[in-house]
């Protein structure tokens, strides 16, 4: 017979282990895409003043691809997002939220995405989804994706306005605009809130001249490895 000191260890040992789940992940994990400018939370169609250009602006429309998205486990195992590509589109809310869902209670390390679109995606005929070209990301066969898309304007009613786009896409060597994402996570966030700091994107724009690319190519590629990449991180929670 099992004595009552081992059943009480039994039960004990089931107790902690149980307990320690609660460092690691539930079952889901958001992630939540925020714009930021002058490190405030904006919106879109609000003017902003910007201290860098001393003028006004306000930003028209913010869209990006992130894809296959991954979740990197202190084991050396992964879970994989089964919703491949997911357009980011600031004019509707629905869209800025991410819900990984069961990825079980092991603990975290990483969280990897895509920045745009790979060249398989490109090269292939998959036009569904958020991969529609009826949301107005796609250029053609052999362009593809646009990755990240930001138009905005500048300047005000007295001193007039200049208006800026940036199509940001190509997928082949060596002009890719495609980047990997890595952030470290904490084990017991099940909650991820993502900037995209559209002020570290224009940093090193005059927008009153140089204020459009719209194909791919060196400039594309340059904006996607610096600006765009730079510009997306994690947002602490007393932030």
């Amino acid at each position: 017979m099992i004595s009552l000191t081992k059943i009480r260890s039994l039960i004990l040992f089931i107790f902690i282990a149980n307990l320690s789940t609660l460092t690691s992940y539930g079952k889901d994990l958001k992630l939540d895409f925020n714009l930021l400018f002058e490190r405030q939370k904006i919106a879109l169609n609000q003017p902003y003043y910007s201290q860098q250009h001393s003028d006004s602006i306000h930003f028209k429309t913010v869209k990006i691809y992130v894809s296959n998205i991954q979740i990197e486990f202190e084991d050396g195992s992964y879970y994989d997002d089964p919703t491949t590509h997911h357009l980011i589109n600031f004019e509707d809310k629905l869209t800025t939220k991410i819900r990984l869902e069961d990825i079980g209670k092991k603990a975290v390390k990483n969280l990897h995405f895509l920045i745009g679109t790979d060249r398989i995606t490109n090269e292939s005929t998959a036009f569904d989804g958020d991969l529609d070209p009826v949301n107005g990301m796609y250029w053609a066969w052999n362009t593809g994706y646009i990755n990240f898309k930001l138009e905005g304007e500048i300047g005000s009613s007295d001193h007039g306005k200049n208006d800026f786009t940036y199509h940001i896409g190509g997928f082949l060597p060596p002009y890719s605009t495609v980047q990997r994402k890595e952030f470290s996570l904490l084990k017991n966030d099940s909650k991820l809130n993502i900037g995209i700091d559209l002020n570290t994107i224009l940093k090193r724009k005059d927008l009153k001249t140089t204020n459009a690319i719209l194909i791919p190519g060196k400039e594309a590629s340059d904006f996607a490895k610096n600006e765009l990449y730079n510009s997306i991180k994690l947002i602490k929670k007393d932030e």
